[in-house]
């Protein structure tokens, strides 16, 4: 018995370690919210209906966005992610549905074929996400978005000369929240952007050579 007693005080810390090593064990992960970029389609100024159909294609990104993460630079060769929090698709193709949903609401084309879809098209869309994140900087914060876009004619004839347009867009916004939520608004305005001033671009570059629907 005299033992058991002098034993007592070294066993009672590593009975309490072992329940509170039982008790993490049975709480439940912490759950992952998911973001997704909300903005009203942008108001086009009203212009000639073109009788173009244009097929965008699934946007392609460099390899580092390839994945659902919400990435952040505070360095230079440094990037960080979100442990909880990532968005909800791939932002490759949540701006392809996103800039599919501006082409159409902008009533500037005949007809728009989405990815997935098929009919004849005059012409092909296709994108390049270059940057997507958010960039810290000592005092503020930026919403970094980049995209290549490439304008082609679907004439096989056209060869080189069916490249109509190849430019790029980079738009920064502030961040005015903490992130990731202030992220996600921002990088929203920052797609509003991009959205207005590409579609504004295609419909100048197409309608040059191609007359209104009558």
């Amino acid at each position: 018995m005299k033992v058991a007693r002098q034993l007592l005080p070294a066993i009672l810390p590593l009975a309490f370690l072992a329940m509170t090593a039982c008790s993490q064990l049975e709480k439940p992960p912490k759950a992952i919210r998911h973001y997704m970029l909300e903005y009203t389609p942008p108001h086009i100024a009203a212009g000639q209906r073109l009788p173009v159909s244009l097929k965008v294609t699934p946007f392609q990104s460099v390899s580092v966005l390839s994945s659902r993460q919400i990435i952040y630079r505070q360095a230079d060769f440094r990037r960080e992610t979100y442990i909880y929090h990532q968005w909800r698709t791939p932002p490759a193709d949540m701006i392809t549905d996103l800039f599919v949903r501006d082409l159409r609401r902008s009533n500037l084309f005949m007809a728009i074929a989405a990815p997935g879809q098929h009919f004849p098209v005059t012409h092909v869309l296709s994108g390049r996400l270059d940057q997507f994140m958010e960039v810290d900087h000592k005092k503020h914060s930026d919403a970094v978005l980049s995209v290549t876009l490439t304008l082609t004619s679907n004439d096989p004839g056209a060869g080189i000369a069916g490249i109509l347009l190849q430019r790029n867009y980079t738009y920064r916004r502030a961040i005015s929240e903490p992130p990731p939520l202030g992220l996600t608004r921002a990088m929203s305005l920052a797609m509003a952007d991009f959205s207005a001033a590409a579609i504004h671009d295609i419909h100048a570059v197409l309608v040059r050579g191609t007359a209104p629907i009558r």
